[in-house]
């Protein structure tokens, strides 16, 4: 099957929904409204699929910054009860040096082991929120479930440069030969005036528990605008 699953604006609400195509993306379901609960603030859907086909989904309430969960054994026709599994205070268009006008996002992005190794089956959740400095330190966090989503481990932060500057737009992809987790952010740690951004990543080999030095990949810093 292919999944995709968007944002849908209907009257005053913003529902997730999801429509899937069992024919090689020459049609697709009608969508399939996901969230529980009626909101005008339910964005950037995220699905992944298991080992043995479940459907998870996640998405942001970009009012309160919570990232919800749901799950579907059915190939997407039916999903279960949405699950709060993280929150973050970054919310919504948090401006930073880096990103003035714009504004940073939570940013969730969730993906599944299905390598068949030691962690197969293990869900990961990778999103920003301030770190202990407040103001623009933002990190990056990784949450994981090795049960389906039922429950959640962590957060650990990602980033390792231990100062307050602003780590942000994460990505994360797990490597369905190894099962090694790779996640991927603009990183402002190198520049004194927080506002210049360097690619970095890390990798976990542990199941998302502990995360290697990050390396810079970016040849050049980028700035704002």
């Amino acid at each position: 099957n292919i999944y995709i699953a968007w944002t849908k604006n209907i009257a005053d609400r913003q529902d997730i929904v999801i429509s899937r195509s069992t024919d090689n993306g020459a049609t697709f379901s009608a969508p399939l409204v996901i969230n529980d609960a009626a909101s005008n603030n339910n964005l950037f859907a995220d699905p992944s699929v298991g080992p043995n086909g479940e459907l998870y989904v996640i998405w942001e309430r970009v009012d309160s910054g919570n990232i919800f969960f749901d799950i579907s054994t059915d190939g997407g026709l039916t999903f279960g009860v949405d699950t709060l599994i993280a929150s973050s205070t970054t919310g919504f268009k948090a401006p930073i040096p880096a990103q003035p006008d714009r504004g940073v996002f939570v940013g969730p992005n969730l993906d599944v082991d299905r390598s068949g190794g030691t962690y197969d089956g293990s869900l990961y959740l990778i999103y920003t929120d301030k770190g202990p400095g407040g103001g623009d330190d933002i990190d990056i966090f990784v949450q994981w479930s090795f049960d389906n989503g039922a429950n959640w481990n962590g957060p650990v932060t990602v980033n390792d440069d231990g100062g307050t500057n602003s780590q942000f737009l994460p990505y994360l992809d797990v490597d369905q030969v190894t099962g090694t987790v790779a996640a991927v952010w603009y990183d402002a740690r190198n520049d004194v005036n927080n506002v210049d951004v360097e690619v970095f990543m890390s990798i976990s080999t542990d199941g998302g528990q502990t995360w290697e030095p990050n390396i810079r990949i970016a040849d050049n810093a980028s700035t704002k605008g």
